[in-house]
């Protein structure tokens, strides 16, 4: 082999690998692909009893100081033989799990017939629920053992949400043609009740509380309350020619933060939007946003804390799950698709840098906590193992360049000596010389 270059060569060795290498980028860096960058899975839980037509579900979930808790049902029927519609919504529990997916405690509500919960929000040391029963509907305090401290029937409210503050509940739900607000003490005795008309503000979706005030989402609006029952202010969504569906609400230290779906027309697409308010109800800024399969979405979920805004939503034609995290000026940090794919949008919650995801994944309950930031997932390995893995990859690129190149130079000839001109100009002798 005569001289030339060593570039050819080393395309020529390594082109294979580097190949090789694009198409595992290309082919396998979806949700459940090999190479990904986003927040890394920590635990999972999947669990209720799999079984032809039994649908298990998780309805909510809330955060307590160090914990993280669900509520739902199990052992659903949803048709087959012997279907009854007493055991369509199956066996209500609250389950609560430590940081690292440990289940500390695990509550069955087997003693209210036709319990069906639709809210839970935790206080600093206690937990509250509220659901719909048979007759009435109630209000349940566990403490942070799981045992239940007591259940007060109120009244018969359709769906709502509560709301746990240090000393006490705050409970809406629709009633008759009413939205009513309750507020609740310790003990579960009521202290007050404000109502407005459902006609106008629709069922309520979304409830936040602290020590000095009170908002409340609903269908068509976002109204904050007074500590003791006076509405402030009602701000209603939607312009003329969108149809604007606020889903999901929540809050942290700088604005209340509501999510949902728009559309231009009755048959859709519908996209996602996520909007921060003041407390005044003065809205700062708003972002739209769709799937990345450009489908669309179905659903949202919402979290917001100092950390940043949390958004979880569903696509419709693909049944995917996505979530994109947000900082408090609405500049987008990252984004993922789900490793499954849930029914609707997953519920969400962050706390202590962890990420947590809940909802119903092929008729199981489901819980999966992540990372609070993205980074690499290589070949389904976590960091540091992805790192360590990469490098490896790298070094074995890189010693098989080392050892071409090497190959290369040896099978290069070198020239002769004698083959230089110049060499041979300043060795040359006069046979005869002069005297």
């Amino acid at each position: 082999m005569k001289g030339g270059s060593l570039g050819p060569v080393l395309l020529a060795g390594l082109g294979p690998v580097i190949f090789l290498f694009l198409i595992f980028l290309a082919l396998f860096s979806g949700a459940g692909g090999w190479i990904l960058w986003r927040p890394p899975v920590l635990w999972t839980d999947q669990f209720g009893p799999t079984r032809p037509y039994v649908h298990n579900t998780i309805i909510d979930i809330t955060l307590e100081s160090n914990s993280f808790e669900t509520t739902g049902y199990l052992n659903g029927t949803t048709g087959g033989p012997g279907f009854n519609y007493s055991t369509e919504f199956g066996t209500p529990f609250i389950r609560d799990y430590s940081p690292n997916g440990g289940v500390l405690w695990t509550s069955m509500i087997t003693d209210i017939p036709g319990f069906l919960p639709f809210s839970i929000s935790a206080g600093p040391d206690r937990t509250y629920l509220a659901g719909s029963a048979s007759q009435n509907t109630t209000l349940l305090k566990y403490d942070l053992n799981g045992t239940r401290l007591w259940s007060k029937d109120t009244l018969p409210l359709i769906e709502g949400k509560i709301a746990a503050t240090a000393d006490n509940v705050y409970y809406a739900g629709i009633f008759g043609n009413l939205d009513l607000v309750q507020k609740y003490d310790a003990n579960g005795y009521r202290l007050w009740t404000s109502n407005f008309s459902n006609a106008s503000y629709g069922r309520v979706v979304g409830m936040q509380a602290d020590s000095s005030e009170l908002f409340i989402l609903t269908e068509t609006s976002l109204l904050k309350y007074s500590l003791d029952g006076s509405r402030l202010w009602s701000h209603p969504f939607g312009t003329a020619g969108l149809s604007v569906g606020p889903e999901a609400f929540s809050e942290d230290n700088s604005g209340v933060y509501v999510s949902g779906i728009v559309s231009a027309g009755r048959l859709g697409p519908y996209n996602g939007f996520v909007s921060k308010y003041d407390f005044d109800g003065n809205m700062i800024w708003t972002e739209g946003f769709s799937s990345p399969d450009e489908a669309g979405v179905i659903s949202t979920s919402l979290w917001a804390d100092p950390s940043g805004v949390y958004v979880s939503y569903g696509s419709p034609s693909s049944a995917k799950g996505f979530v994109a995290k947000y900082d408090s000026n609405h500049n987008q940090a990252w984004s993922f698709e789900t490793p499954v794919a849930p029914e609707g949008a997953f519920h969400i919650a962050y706390t202590a840098g962890e990420l947590f995801l809940a909802g119903t994944v092929s008729r199981n309950a489901f819980v999966q906590a992540f990372s609070g930031s993205a980074s690499l997932i290589f070949f389904g390995l976590n960091p540091p193992l992805s790192f360590v893995f990469l490098g490896s990859l790298l070094t074995v690129i890189g010693v098989s360049a080392y050892f071409l190149a090497r190959r290369y130079y040896r099978r290069v000839p070198r020239r002769p000596r004698s083959a230089s001109p110049e060499r041979n100009r300043n060795n040359y002798r006069d046979p005869n010389p002069r005297a």
